[in-house]
């Protein structure tokens, strides 16, 4: 029986009482954001939310987030550019990009500037978390925002 990974490290957590990893969401869409923050939360992340890219690269100077997930298309300032702050700021950070509009171009941008892994909407919650716990088990790369 094929386990998830995402239940097996939320279980760990409790078991050996470590820190629950904690989540910086950065969506626009309110009903999206609060759909993916109940994933996440009901799986035992830490999580905070923000509607902005200003506001994500705000808290990004404030706190240090074991993953960013952004949404591509951001009213205020574009999702690239918000990974490429994260980047400078927070380089060890692991950031999964999410978009509508994931065509194999912005696959690809999105990962030279700095992303770790892409997820288009619409997506099932499983496959969600599933990539949410394969970055955490990953190596996060360093990747110079400058390539964007």
């Amino acid at each position: 029986m094929k386990r998830n990974r995402s239940s097996e490290l939320s279980r760990m957590n409790e078991r050996f009482q470590l820190p629950m990893p904690s989540i910086l969401l950065a969506e626009d869409d309110e009903a999206v954001a609060g759909l993916l923050r109940r994933f996440l939360v009901d799986a035992k992340y830490k999580v905070e939310s923000v509607r902005h890219g200003r506001a994500a690269i705000f808290r990004l100077r404030r706190a240090r987030f074991d993953i960013l997930i952004t949404d591509l298309s951001l009213p205020d300032i574009d999702g690239l550019d918000v990974i490429g702050f994260a980047r400078d700021m927070q380089p060890n950070i692991r950031i999964l990009a999410i978009s509508g509009f994931l065509v194999e171009a912005f696959v690809r941008v999105a990962t030279r500037c700095g992303a770790n892994g892409t997820l288009q909407k619409p997506f099932r919650r499983e496959a969600f978390l599933r990539s949410v716990g394969v970055l955490l088990q990953a190596e996060s790369r360093a990747v110079s925002a400058r390539a964007c």
